[in-house]
């Protein structure tokens, strides 16, 4: 294929890799040979249909900081295959038992070594095993500046079928990453200079260093970052307390709500009301110091918009296509969404769809072209970042990955087939620390018939969020 340079939303997607972890139970009779070879087998088919997966990303010095694909010398997705059988700190029954907890996923160890340079490039893809005690446990890394989590479902949904028969044909079109928008889409935006097109995106911000693209902006007063004490839950919210929610909304505004839409309002509100509730405040630099309550608070999501704006051109694209909208409400009506007066409550929880509703439809031909013009104007898309600061209460994220990977039935020596195949017991995201300040919908587990959404905040708005009893209202079991 030859060096390609990244297109438009790809140059600006986060530089950091996609890590989804794939829980299997796992017969273990020694044949580590069979279940790589195997694997290999079904990698190999796969690069026919994605090309793009055996190549390397480099970082070019003109246009300073842009990225570029390479061919490599081995056109091989990377697999490595690690025996942890009897160093693994947990057995493959533990993780089970305890419900494959957030914490079980966040290690350095999760990391991979690489570091973006102009050098020989780095995967853009790679697979790893890792057998422990009664389980197998298959992660999947995809570098964000190539593909988004829909791109990623997709690949991960086709690899999952070639493991079941590498040599049969599948009814995927063969991903094409650099697909972009034309230069003239935004005709009045192509007028504009480049800081009054970042004056009329308000979820980005210009970094004071290139740290990007889409990191969140750190301001060096506070706690920093790296001293705060962070930590990680994954809650079990009933699917019936959802349905009994979408039906009290609807009644009020004519609507049903997504479940999506009623998981971020309650999780913005209750993490919200916990972080402000907090006897620790790492805005500050002496931490003991009162939260100061903002005016309002801000939420902000991740879009797929590949169908949303420009469909005909980019419906079809393997790479990027996530906006990132965000709206702000009075703090009054954040912490109204967690009354105990159900009236109260749910008058709250209304406007509060609504304006996530609201967000969503926004993302349109005009707000895909404006921001399209302005990371085209970025003098270096690594100085482009996140207008928020997620150490503080005013700022909340919000994703799902529900959907992704969570119906996919493997093929893999050793594992429990039924059903047509074997399918993981859980999928988790793996990471090397905490984050905080954010929410993420989780594919659920095997039996689960609830919505797991992991909750990320620093330790003691963490525990404040646990002891709250109307959160725990919805909530039908915690995962620590």
């Amino acid at each position: 294929m030859g060096r390609q340079v990244l297109s438009t939303w790809n140059q600006i997607a986060p530089r950091a890799y996609q890590r989804q972890w794939f829980c299997f139970p796992h017969k273990q009779d020694g044949n580590l040979e069979l279940l790589t070879d195997h694997l290999r087998r079904a990698l190999d088919r796969l690069v026919t249909y994605f090309p793009h997966l055996s190549e390397k990303i480099s970082l070019l010095s003109n246009p300073p900081g842009y990225l570029c694909i390479d061919s490599g010398d081995d056109p091989k997705i990377p697999l490595k295959l690690y025996d942890e059988r009897y160093s693994y700190p947990w057995t493959y029954a533990q993780l089970k038992a305890q419900g494959f907890p957030a914490r079980a996923f966040v290690d350095k160890s999760f990391d991979l070594p690489y570091q973006l340079g102009n050098g020989d490039g780095i995967p853009v893809f790679e697979v790893h095993v890792r057998l422990i005690e009664g389980g197998l446990l298959l992660c999947i890394y995809c570098h964000h500046s190539v593909s988004d989590g829909t791109s990623v479902n997709n690949i991960v949904n086709s690899f999952a079928q070639l493991t079941r028969d590498p040599e049969q044909a599948l009814e995927v079109k063969r991903g094409d990453i650099n697909v972009d928008i034309p230069d003239n889409v935004c005709s009045e935006a192509d007028q504009t200079s480049f800081d009054k097109l970042l004056s009329q995106c308000p979820e980005y911000h210009l970094l004071s260093s290139p740290t990007g693209p889409t990191q969140f902006r750190m301001p060096s007063t506070g706690t920093q970052w790296q001293d705060i004490n962070k930590t990680g839950r994954i809650f079990v919210i009933g699917a019936r307390q959802i349905k009994q929610l979408q039906q009290s909304l609807a009644a009020q505004n004519n609507r049903v709500p997504s479940t999506f839409t009623c998981l971020a309002a309650l999780t913005w509100a209750y993490a919200t009301k916990a972080r402000l509730n907090s006897t620790k405040n790492p805005l500050s630099s002496s931490p003991d110091e009162k939260i100061a309550v903002p005016k309002d608070v801000r939420l902000m999501i991740s879009i797929d918009w590949r169908k949303r704006a420009f469909a005909d051109i980019m419906g079809s694209t393997a790479g990027n296509a996530v906006a990132l909208p965000k709206t702000a409400l009075d703090t009054n009506i954040i912490l109204d969404a967690c009354s105990t007066d159900e009236d109260t409550s749910c008058s709250a929880l209304v406007e509060i769809t609504r304006a996530i509703d609201t967000m969503v439809g926004d993302v349109d031909d005009n707000f895909v072209a404006l921001r399209t013009t302005l990371f085209r104007k970025a003098p270096d898309p690594r100085f482009i970042g996140v207008d928020a600061d997620p150490r503080g209460p005013r700022e909340f994220y919000f994703n799902t990955w529900r959907h992704f990977g969570g119906d996919t039935r493997w093929k893999i020596p050793g594992t429990v087939e039924d059903d047509g195949g074997a399918a993981p017991d859980a999928i988790r995201r793996a990471q090397g620390d905490w984050n905080m300040g954010a929410g993420l919908i989780l594919p659920a587990r095997r039996g689960c018939s609830g919505f797991e959404v992991m909750v990320t905040l620093d330790v003691d708005a963490m525990k404040v969020l646990c002891e709250d009893a109307g959160w725990n209202r919805w909530v039908d079991e915690v995962l620590e």
